[in-house]
């Protein structure tokens, strides 16, 4: 083919030479770029990648050259309803919301472009012709294979599994193509796999596998908190795993009686987490331009009624011998507002508790005086509780009104606060599973999962201050012996750095007794 080419001619070859092969295997839907085949539990995805002219310019080839991208995506995933859907309303997930993914890649250099994965058009169509008979070949003869080996449950966990047993290295290329074993994106997966499992054959056994798999995502989650000024990446992770949790039906567990209620208005149980998209609450009672919050005159007053004494434009502390509190006012970050839509003058409130005593993982706001006054993100255990009153499924902890603030902070706030800062209480609350205790408190971070070094150096911390010795010195060692294998390698020299300190520490107040 000679002459002028562009997008639109390449979406007709599209059509006419690549369509007619996919309706052949059982793909049923298009649109102009991606095609689309319902298996079973499965959605088939293939896709040609365009690339816009940055993108283009940076590879060296035209904005109508391509990828040509296959992915599967397992349904029943978390996160479902905010996926892409086509015109009818049926789900239709991009290649990139796929968990399974790769490109096909081309046998030589048959456009004379040297990368692999890319189909080069030349500008007057003379690579057009090659291209698309090698897009022919490479879909009627290796995407098939590449959907059969990723369209069936009890193989992809089998995979999965064997996986985790002979290696942590990221899954094989061309056996898997997912996320790297053992991260979040990983545990997900796996977590929805397992569920689809249950769902076909609901037994205590297929649950106790899903709960397993849940415990060991939340786990890593709390050991790499994704906590930042807007929030709104931990909340998403809370939605997704009350998701699957409610995927278990009968058979979901429910903590037990010690501890905190599970009614508790920020728990899992709560109409804050198990709220839909069609059912958002918006009040807005005083963010209106003439009428905004101050933090100094309206919920500092309170605070210093509570104890709290030292106090910034957003940050309050209350000091003590052992402990620092902190309560933080931290207006929703404007990129998110504006990417959901949400009105001006929205709040999260940060509750945090930090103990000189056993030191910091990393870098901590300091006061003048180099005396530690972190922000709530940067406490050893922080939360942020959402409002009782207002209910929005797309920001679950933004306040908008003083009165809701103030009930938090001063009611159930406080009790967190006592809660966490009494040793014995802590130490019984840290002792509890994951996911027992991410129910109870689904925002709460920064404490590391069950036997991570982390939270046994917080638990050693806690059982010396009730002078319970021997306990504390087996706690130090077992977090030293999970160390190496536990913590990722760029975080070992903070760890390490944290349990020598706190070690020492220890070993001062256990000699002065």
């Amino acid at each position: 083919m000679m002459g002028y080419v562009d997008s639109k001619t390449i979406n007709k070859f599209i059509r006419s030479e690549a369509w007619p092969i996919l309706r052949k295997q059982g793909f049923t839907r298009f649109d102009s770029r991606s095609a689309f085949a319902n298996r079973g539990k499965f959605i088939h995805v293939v896709n040609f990648q365009s690339f816009n002219s940055y993108l283009a310019d940076g590879l060296g080839c035209t904005t109508f050259s391509f990828r040509l991208n296959l992915g599967v995506y397992v349904l029943g995933s978390p996160g479902e309803s905010s996926r892409t859907r086509d015109k009818i309303g049926a789900l239709a997930p991009q290649e990139y919301e796929c968990q399974f993914r790769t490109n096909l890649r081309k046998r030589g250099p048959i456009d004379g472009f040297a990368a692999e994965d890319i189909f080069y058009i030349h500008p007057e169509g003379r690579t057009t012709a090659r291209c698309f008979e090698e897009v022919r070949y490479l879909l009627a003869e290796k995407a098939p294979h590449w959907f059969a080996l990723r369209n069936d449950v009890d193989q992809l966990l089998t995979q999965m599994r064997e996986i985790e047993e002979y290696s942590t290295a990221a899954a094989p290329e061309g056996e898997l193509d997912c996320a790297s074993c053992g991260t979040l994106n990983w545990l997900q997966l796996k977590t929805t796999l397992l569920l689809q499992r249950h769902r076909s054959t609901p037994t205590a056994e297929t649950a106790e596998a899903v709960l397993r798999t849940i415990d060991s995502l939340i786990g890593t989650l709390l050991d790499f908190p994704l906590l930042n000024d807007s929030n709104a990446g931990e909340e998403l992770y809370t939605e997704r795993i009350r998701e699957v949790w409610d995927g278990l039906g009968i058979f979901a567990p429910v903590p037990g009686s010690s501890g905190a209620s599970i009614n508790e208005p920020d728990s899992l149980t709560s109409e804050t987490w198990k709220i839909s998209k069609e059912t958002v609450v918006e009040r807005h009672r005083w963010t209106s331009a003439s009428e905004p919050m101050s933090t100094r005159k309206q919920i500092w007053p309170v605070l210093k009624s509570l104890g709290f004494s030292e106090f910034t434009e957003r940050l309050a502390h209350r000091i003590s011998d052992r402990a620092i509190e902190v309560i933080e006012i931290l207006p929703v970050d404007t990129t998110e507002r504006k990417a959901k839509a949400l009105s001006p003058g929205l709040f999260r409130i940060g509750l945090g508790v930090f103990w000189p005593g056993i030191g910091s993982y990393g870098h901590f706001r300091m006061n003048r005086n180099s005396a530690p006054r972190p922000r709530a993100a940067e406490c050893h255990v922080s939360n942020w509780p959402a409002p009782e009153r207002r209910k929005s499924a797309v920001a679950r902890t933004a306040f908008d009104s003083v009165e809701d603030a103030i009930h938090a902070i001063a009611g159930r706030g406080q009790d967190w606060l006592t809660l966490v800062k009494d040793p014995q209480s802590a130490i019984s609350m840290l002792e509890l599973d994951n996911w027992e205790l991410f129910w109870r408190y689904p925002m709460m971070r920064s404490y590391g999962a069950k036997l991570s070094p982390r939270r046994l150096i917080y638990t050693a911390f806690f059982a010396s201050l009730l002078h319970r010795q021997l306990e504390s010195q087996q706690l130090l060692l077992q977090a030293e012996t999970r160390l190496e294998s536990w913590s990722p390698e760029h975080l070992r020299s903070n760890y390490r750095t944290c349990l020598e300190d706190v070690s020492n520490k220890l070993r001062d107040s256990w000699n002065q007794e």
